[in-house]
Formats: C-alpha cells, sequence, structure tokens
C-alpha cells in the first residue's frame, strides 16, 4: 500500500499536527513562487483544523483556496462547503487569502462545469490537497454508485471538474476529478473515529475502487496519500 498513516490521540492532537504542516507547506510555496493553492474538504472533520488555520501566521494574501467539492446549493444553504470554508477559515489572519468556489446558483450547471474545467487546467498544480472520507468510502464527491462517477475516476481524463449526483447522499455534487486532486504536491487524508478507520482499512485491503473510490489515492503512489486518524 503506498499511503502512510500517522495516528493521533485526539482530533485536536491531528488538527495541530496537521495545521502545522500545512502552514509550512504553503510558506514554502510562498517562498519558492510567490504564491500557493491549497484545496480544503467540507463536513465536520476539519472544523478543528479550519480554526487553526485561520490564525495562522502566515501572508494569506499570498494563498488561493478552493474546495474539493461542493454541494449544488446556494452559498446561504448549511449544506454549502463554500459558505463553511467563507465562516470557519477565511478569518482573522486568514481572510485575505482569494477563494475559489466551485458552484454558483445562480448560473446553469453544464455551464459551470465547463467553465470551472477550463479554470481548474490552468491553474498550477496544488501545494496541497486535504481529502476527507466518509463511512461509504467516498472521498470529495466521488460517490460509490454516483451517476458520473467513471468520468471523475479516470486518471487519464483531462477534465478537472465533474458533476455528479449520488445514489445515497442529497443534492448534485460538483468535485474536482480524481486526476485533479492528485496533480498536488502534498495529499492528506483526514479520518476520525473508529468506524472510519474500518472503512479505511476495507478501502486499503480491496481493489474493488467502484465500492470505495478514496482506495484510488490510498494506492496512488505518486503523490503519495499521507492519512492523519484520530479517534
Amino acid at each position: 500500500m503506498s499511503a502512510s498513516r500517522k495516528n493521533f490521540e485526539n482530533a485536536a492532537a491531528l488538527d495541530a499536527a496537521l495545521s502545522e504542516i500545512l502552514i509550512d507547506q504553503l510558506a514554502a510555496a510562498i517562498d519558492a513562487r510567490g504564491e500557493a493553492l491549497l484545496a480544503v474538504s467540507g463536513g465536520s472533520t476539519p472544523l478543528g483544523l479550519f480554526s487553526r488555520l485561520s490564525g495562522a501566521a502566515l501572508d494569506f494574501s499570498k494563498v488561493t483556496v478552493t474546495l474539493t467539492d461542493d454541494r449544488c446549493v446556494a452559498f446561504e444553504h448549511p449544506d454549502s462547503n463554500a459558505q463553511m470554508v467563507r465562516r470557519l477559515l477565511l478569518q482573522h489572519n486568514a481572510s485575505p487569502a482569494q477563494f475559489m468556489p466551485l458552484y454558483d446558483s445562480t448560473l446553469d450547471l453544464a455551464a459551470q462545469t465547463h467553465a470551472l474545467n477550463a479554470r481548474f487546467q490552468a491553474l498550477p498544480t496544488f501545494d496541497a490537497v486535504v481529502l476527507g472520507m466518509g463511512l461509504d468510502g467516498h472521498t470529495a464527491s466521488l460517490f460509490p454508485g454516483a451517476e458520473g462517477l467513471s468520468d471523475a475516476m479516470d486518471l487519464a481524463s483531462d477534465l478537472a471538474a465533474v458533476a455528479l449526483q449520488p445514489l445515497t447522499a442529497p443534492h448534485t455534487r460538483i468535485s474536482l476529478s480524481a486526476a485533479r486532486l492528485l496533480n498536488t504536491r502534498n495529499l492528506f487524508l483526514h479520518v476520525t473515529g473508529d468506524e472510519k478507520l474500518q472503512v479505511l482499512t476495507l478501502a486499503e485491503a480491496s481493489g474493488l475502487l467502484a465500492q470505495y473510490p478514496v482506495g484510488l489515492f490510498l494506492r496512488h503512489e505518486d503523490p503519495k496519500t499521507q492519512v492523519f486518524w484520530a479517534p
């Protein structure tokens, strides 16, 4: 298995360690190229991480933050990842960061996806991508059985963003493709809870990527996924 795993005593210790690593990586990118590019996930798992990043001593005016995926809902909707990132991450020291949301409820979805593909294909390599994982083995919005999954998982495809319709979760989604998510210098999988550890173990052991989409990232060689887990 290509992925490495670091275990922490609790979520607070994980958040502290991962935030420190991300800050160092973003600072190194700014020193090397004058800018940094970070993709983060939604959900409840990264809330503590976002709080720590928002107070970091970093020149966030040179950082662009985007999402790995989002639900196709209005920004004001409580399920909007964009709203959560604005509210919890892009505050305090991080408020000057440039934010690139994935979904605009005022625009046609097909036109948005087309525009996102052009935009993300033109962007440089991510400096860091932080993925999450669901109890069904999905990551980003790459859900098992979702309509559009095969296109999103095709590493030979030049698609950067894909619209997907999960079978087991509400809302149509926009997700960065597996190929675009893997176009990063550093890849992290942020997982908490014993139930998710069991799913992670199954995904690591299984070659059924359609059943456990996160397994594609666990098996990838370059970049290798760094799994950060806490109970």
